[in-house]
This record gives C-alpha cells, sequence and structure tokens, in this order.
C-alpha cells in the first residue's frame, strides 16, 4: 500500500488543515487502483492508527464542494460516495488523472535514467573501439618490421645477407619499443 503524493496537495485549498490532509492521504493509501476506499471510518482509523474523530473530519470536509479545487469535478470534492443508501466508501474523484500524471512522471524518470545509462555505455564502447583500432595497427607494424629483410643502404650485393650492426640494433629496438606497447614480447 503506497500512494504518490503531489506538492500540490499542500498548496492548494486543503493547505492549512492537517487533519483533512492526514485523512486524505490515508484514503489514498488505502484506496484500489480505481480510487474506490469501500471501507467505513472505523476501519480506517483502526487500520492508520489515526483517531477517529480526525478521520471524520477530514472526510466531512474532502465531501463538501470546494470552489478553489483545481478540479471541478463533483463541484470541486476531493471524495463522493459510493451508495447514496450508506454513509461510508468513497470513490476518490481525480484519481485517475494523478495515477496518469505518476505513470508519466515515473515513465520520464526512467528514461532518464536510461538515457543517462546508455550513453555512458556507448561512451565506455567508444572508447574501447579506439583502443582495439590503435593496438591492432601496432600489432601489424610490429609484424611487418618482423618480417621485413632491411637491407641498409649503401651496402653491396654481397653485403646484403649481413646486415650492418648499428641499423639492426635501431630495428630491434623499434621492435620492441612496438611490442611493449603492447605489453607483447618480439619473437
Amino acid at each position: 500500500m503506497y500512494a504518490k503524493l503531489f506538492r500540490s496537495m499542500y498548496e492548494g485549498s486543503l493547505g492549512g488543515d492537517w487533519k483533512t490532509l492526514v485523512t486524505f492521504q490515508q484514503l489514498l493509501v488505502l484506496s484500489d487502483q480505481y480510487g474506490v476506499v469501500d471501507m467505513f471510518p472505523p476501519a480506517i482509523a483502526s487500520i492508520t492508527g489515526i483517531p477517529i474523530e480526525i478521520i471524520e473530519h477530514g472526510i466531512a470536509r474532502l465531501e463538501q464542494p470546494d470552489k478553489y479545487s483545481r478540479t471541478p469535478d463533483e463541484e470541486g470534492r476531493r471524495i463522493v460516495r459510493l451508495d447514496a443508501h450508506r454513509d461510508w466508501g468513497w470513490r476518490i474523484v481525480n484519481f485517475a488523472y494523478y495515477r496518469q500524471l505518476q505513470r508519466h512522471e515515473e515513465r520520464r524518470e526512467y528514461m532518464k535514467d536510461y538515457m543517462k545509462k546508455r550513453r555512458a555505455k556507448a561512451s565506455v564502447n567508444s572508447v574501447s573501439h579506439v583502443s582495439a583500432i590503435a593496438e591492432a595497427e601496432a600489432e601489424a607494424e610490429v609484424k611487418t618490421l618482423r618480417s621485413s629483410s632491411v637491407v641498409p643502404l649503401g651496402t653491396s650485393s654481397s653485403e646484403r645477407g649481413k646486415p650492418d650492426g648499428l641499423k639492426t640494433v635501431r630495428i630491434r629496438n623499434a621492435v620492441a619499443a612496438a611490442a611493449d606497447a603492447l605489453g607483447t614480447i618480439p619473437r
């Protein structure tokens, strides 16, 4: 049993009458999905722990017409009796309106959270994608350096099979640096 309370309840014509506000809150909590409270005042008092006098005061006020009510239906009454032949059991007049408003707010909040999570996930995925591309390019460069036969410029054809010592060291250092960046060991 729960009900969402809107700030407008406290800012409207019921504001300042705490007995009526407390009673209205309890009726909202005790109502079914259609805004019906089919209970008599002593049962409401017993379930909520609120003295019967406060419940009766609130019900009397909620049943009265209110020319300042935001909802002109039923002459501004907040609750109407279910049956004319009994003095208990009520329908909350604007229940459907506020229930729809609540669903709209919940949906908006849900979508806000959903999009926030989705954007965060997309951000992580794009960073991962860029990292994967950079890693693949570095690996390709290492493979190219490993498989290429470097022939130093200015060497004769007979010397081409014998690599220049200084250039070989530079190439090995470049391969090692690229492999180090990737976290792999050169072979």
